[in-house]
């Protein structure tokens, strides 16, 4: 994907944030070879191998892969000053925190070196354990490591809600070109029901969010953004219909809203 994406566009630049499996050396390493165009930020590993580069060749036997044996990210951290800042955090937060960071070059067998900095981060406020994330620009300042995968948030999120509202991952195919169709169109639903309500919200700039009794909001959620959408559909193409508009001219506008409210509201 990242490859496609960078001969798609070769006059940008990217970061591509990753996690898990994809926050691998192999990833680095292949982000290193178009460093001109891409950077990546993922998570680090505390006993990582980190070394420093090989020395000049001397002209006598093989030359050498890597330099100096460089103290792990973990004994770094164990010794080192921590530095006091705030970043932004999960959820669009600002949080208060430690850093350590360190330049190095990440080595695997076979494998060669990525020149990289890695940042140790420790939540002051007590919520999230601590961890430790890399970049392969070494340039990169240590509180936009930080912050570049903290954003991956609204990743998360955009997942958790297309699960929860629209299906995704919960429907059954008998092939896997099914399922090639059917889970990319529930993603542009999401980003579809998303750019209505934006759009919404810069006519009207007052969300309308339920007043239940028991559950108070202070923000919209992607469910009121979907029920918002549900109720535009009813109200300018199924209220608006020539077999059901002269009805709902009778019913008094109060009893009108709130019946267009539990439609919207209904899955």
């Amino acid at each position: 994907m990242m490859r496609v994406l960078l001969g798609w566009f070769p006059d940008k630049s990217f970061v591509v944030v990753g996690d898990g499996d994809f926050s691998s050396h192999e990833t680095a390493r292949w982000a290193q070879r178009y460093r001109r165009q891409l950077t990546f930020v993922g998570r680090f590993y505390a006993n990582a191998g980190l070394y420093d580069p090989p020395p000049a060749y001397a002209g006598q036997g093989r030359p050498r892969v890597k330099g100096d044996k460089r103290p792990t990210p973990a004994e770094v951290t164990r010794d080192a000053q921590r530095y006091k800042t705030q970043v932004d955090w999960y959820g669009g937060e600002r949080r208060k925190v430690s850093l350590v960071s360190g330049p190095g070059h990440w080595y695997k067998a076979g494998r060669g070196l990525v020149h990289l900095r890695w940042v140790y981060v420790e939540d002051r406020q007590g919520t999230h354990r601590p961890d430790y994330f890399f970049s392969t620009d070494p340039r990169m300042p240590q509180r936009q490591i930080v912050e570049y995968y903290t954003s991956r948030w609204s990743i998360e999120t955009t997942f958790q809600e297309i699960r929860a509202h629209l299906g995704f991952e919960m429907t059954r195919h008998w092939s896997p070109s099914a399922v090639e169709r059917v889970e990319p169109w529930l993603l542009a639903l999401f980003s579809l029901v998303s750019l209505l309500y934006i759009r919404h919200m810069k006519r009207r700039r007052t969300p309308r969010l339920p007043r239940w009794p028991w559950y108070q909001k202070e923000e919209a959620t992607f469910a009121d953004a979907l029920t918002l959408v549900r109720r535009q559909i009813w109200m300018e193409s199924v209220f608006t219909h020539p077999l059901f508009a002269a009805a709902v001219k009778k019913l008094a506008p109060n009893v009108r809203d709130k019946l267009v409210d539990y439609l919207a509201q209904a899955a």
